[in-house]
């Protein structure tokens, strides 16, 4: 070390020394005093730093770090202690320029933003490090530019750059809110609050929120969000998801009715018993409440109309029965009286009455509020707990051809709802209910309910008839969009249908469903059909309605229908073996025959028919035959239908008929129109060798390929007896219920033979060797 003495601008005489590598402190510059000596300046020739190495005797050790020797011209601070004192020194120093050396500018490295408070300088320069002097960084000043210098570390050419701290986001005034929100609506949440920010000022801000599950109740945290220029606060949510307030409806509905007056005794316990825990609970009716039975045919629909009034039904729809006597000289006058006499109203939104002189002048082309019987109109509404429930009735277009409506005229079902639900809709009704005789898997080329409730939107609830099905809970169609129930209570008074739907407070059906033992069950709408076929108390009041008109049917059953069996219609022999369900019968022959003759008056492409042994339930004695003897026979009021099968599927139904053949079984079918031989030795299901069909006289075997068109009773047309081949083609709408009751077609086929011979002719015949 060269050692050289100065005199100092505070006039001391100091000792000074040409610097070698830098030594390390002995002591923590946090250690030293803070009050600060100034040592006045000095400048560095030639780029050599030459500081006093001592201060009134005492050592002092410098910081020499932050020195840059290449700062030509531009003082620099330089800090130090006295090493026994700790005393703080300072000196400024400035570099000289060497001759013909001028001062170097800064290389200026641009702007940049400290986001969030926090420094962010460049590392490099042109790939060289660079060092930066942070010291004087103001982390709080915020959005006034901060020039910070530094220097590349090898060339030391000095670097600046300018720093603004932008205003940054600190955190959310409130650090959790709290909201409510019922169960499956949506979580209301906040779209802004207020926040706090790095310049002591509040602002309202943007908050990105998380996901919301509204679907079960109870408290959930969600967290939301605001991000300004990468700097991110938080919020909490508590969201209290409550029960959702809902709107219940309790429904009571029943189809297909069909003139079983003496069934509706116990449908009245039934009634009175639902209405005794659901006392504002509707009673509907979904249309078909005339023909098929010597009620029917005597007092043409007022009998039921009185109980109808017993039993304070709210509303009905109108089926295709309705209409079956519209084309007498009267046109439909026993409907105009039956709908006078009802205190019921009826809905009905697709049938043009306007050319009916009768029925229009009943119609009324409006809403009607809680309106009285006596009338019918297009759409209904019905106040049920201060809540509005709107409804519309529709029939099928069907009802043309197979019922006699006169000039009453049935509008496409689809385009009709439409118009009704929102002209429901335009009055704010938000609940809607379609009463519907048009069958729940029917003929689709046609109507049916499950089209109506895929194709019309808004229809809450469909309450079904037509097609007799029976079924033991709702069938749920859009279940994941908009959802319809439809319900459907088999036929003839054998069931009351209940139903309890609910609703949330924009009016949308709930549904719940859950597996249960692996089936997935409806759970909401809650649907059930009680069994009125059991040991049910009947109603006294409804029988004492009943007691005079019963008495004049019970002598109408003994009336003779004007046919005479020459010979007795047998189902049995003397040992009691059912023959019916297992060989040929003339009393199956004469059914069948009647099936056949009546469904090809009304479709003209029917050339064959069968019935099932099984609902053959009681011979006809010789001689005069009676209505009462008519209906033992045929007692379960089945209708006549039609289906469509290849001729394969038509060989399948017959290998059905005698899979247990020469045994009884009530599948076993009496035949019209056609002939086959079975051996009843082969394997089941390949028995059947040889099938021929009835073509203009003439016997032609049967065209596997080919489509027949083929007359039978609902029952067995709907797959009942196990026919899974019928059970398939109704599924898929081959099915037409033609709605004609089959005693009295079989009544009407025996009257126009007038003299009644059974004839064993060789339809059925089992080729077996004994």
């Amino acid at each position: 070390m060269k050692k050289k003495w100065m005199v100092t601008s505070l006039g001391a005489t100091l000792l000074f020394s040409t610097i070698s590598p830098t030594m390390s402190a002995p002591v923590e510059a946090s250690q030293v005093k803070s009050s600060v000596i100034s040592l006045g300046s000095t400048t560095v020739k030639q780029g050599k730093l030459i500081l006093p190495k001592s201060y009134k005797s005492e050592t002092i050790y410098w910081y020499k770090s932050k020195f840059n020797e290449k700062l030509i011209g531009k003082p620099q601070v330089i800090n130090g202690y006295t090493i026994n004192s700790k005393k703080r020194v300072s000196i400024k120093v400035t570099v000289e320029a060497v001759k013909g050396q001028t001062s170097v500018a800064p290389i200026s490295l641009g702007s940049t933003y400290a986001y969030g408070g926090k420094l962010n300088l460049p590392k490099t320069y042109k790939s060289q490090p660079v060092r930066w002097y942070k010291s004087k960084f103001n982390a709080k000043l915020i959005n006034q530019p901060q020039v910070i210098n530094g220097y590349i570390v090898k060339s030391k050419k000095p670097v600046s750059i300018k720093v603004v701290v932008d205003n940054y986001p600190i955190s959310f005034v409130n650090q959790v809110v709290k909201v409510n929100v019922e169960q499956g609506e949506t979580a209301q949440l906040p779209t802004r609050l207020k926040a706090k920010f790095a310049s002591g000022g509040t602002y309202f801000v943007d908050v990105k929120w998380g996901q919301v599950d509204t679907s079960k109740e109870g408290i959930q945290m969600v967290t939301g969000t605001f991000t300004r220029n990468k700097t991110t606060i938080t919020v909490k949510a508590q969201v209290n998801v409550k029960p959702m307030k809902t709107f219940k409806v309790n429904i009571m509905h029943t189809n297909d009715t069909h003139g079983r007056v003496e069934a509706f005794p116990k449908r009245m316990t039934a009634i009175k018993e639902y209405r005794a825990t659901y006392p504002d609970a509707l009673l509907l009716d979904a249309g078909d409440v005339f023909s098929g039975t010597l009620y029917f045919n005597e007092y043409k629909g007022l009998v039921d109309a009185k109980l109808m009034n017993y039993a304070d039904y709210d509303l009905m729809t109108l089926g295709n029965h309705e209409f079956d006597l519209g084309g007498d000289d009267d046109g439909n006058l026993e409907l105009h009286n039956f709908v006078k006499v009802l205190k019921t109203p009826i809905v009905s939104s697709n049938v043009d009455f306007s050319k009916d002189d009768l029925l229009s002048n009943l119609y009324r082309n409006q809403i009607a509020e809680d309106a009285k019987g006596g009338k019918i109109y297009k759409t209904y509404v019905k106040e049920v707990k201060g809540e509005d429930i709107g409804f519309i009735g529709l029939t099928t277009m069907d009802t043309a051809t197979i019922a006699s409506p006169g000039s009453v005229q049935f509008l496409n079902y689809i385009e009709s709802a439409k118009a009704a639900v929102a002209e429901l809709e335009a009055a704010g009704v938000n609940k809607i209910v379609a009463l519907s005789h048009l069958g729940y898997n029917d003929d689709p080329k046609v109507d049916n309910d499950l089209l109506l409730a895929e194709h019309v939107e808004g229809l809450d609830v469909i309450i079904g008839g037509h097609s007799h099905d029976e079924l033991k809970q709702p069938v749920i169609v859009n279940k994941d969009t908009e959802p319809t129930a439809i319900v459907q209570a088999s036929e003839y008074g054998k069931r009351l249908g209940t139903l309890e739907v609910e609703f949330d407070k924009k009016g949308k059906l709930i549904v719940v469903h859950e597996e249960i033992d692996g089936v997935a069950t409806v759970i909401k709408p809650v649907g059930q059909l009680v069994n009125l076929e059991g040991d049910i108390v009947e109603d006294a009041g409804a029988k004492k309605i009943i007691a005079p008109y019963k008495a004049q049917i019970d002598a109408i059953m003994k009336q003779e229908i004007g046919a005479n069996a020459t010979a007795p219609l047998a189902t049995h022999d003397e040992n009691n073996i059912r023959l019916v369900r297992k060989q040929e019968t003339g009393i199956g022959n004469l059914i069948a025959d009647g099936m056949l003759a009546k469904a090809k008056q009304l479709n003209k492409d029917v050339s064959v028919a069968f019935t099932n042994g099984g609902g053959i339930r009681a011979p006809i004695d010789e001689g005069a035959i009676t209505v009462g003897e008519v209906i033992t026979t045929l007692p379960f009021g089945n209708t006549l239908a039609t289906v469509t099968l290849s001729g394969s599927e038509l060989k399948e139904v017959l290998e059905r008929s005698v899979s247990n053949a020469p045994n009884e079984l009530g599948a076993f079918l009496s035949v019209a129109g056609m002939r086959f031989e079975y051996d009843s030795s082969l394997p089941t299901g390949a028995r059947v060798t040889k099938i021929e069909i009835d073509e203009a006289g003439t016997f032609v075997a049967l065209d596997s390929a080919k489509t027949y068109t083929v007359a039978t009773n609902a029952f067995t047309a709907k797959g009942g007896d196990e026919f899974k081949t019928l059970e398939k083609a109704y599924a898929e709408g081959r099915v037409t219920d033609l709605g004609l009751s089959d005693w009295e077609n079989f009544r009407d086929h025996l009257a126009g033979l007038g003299e009644v011979t059974p004839k064993v002719e060789g339809r059925v015949v089992d080729t077996k060797t004994p």
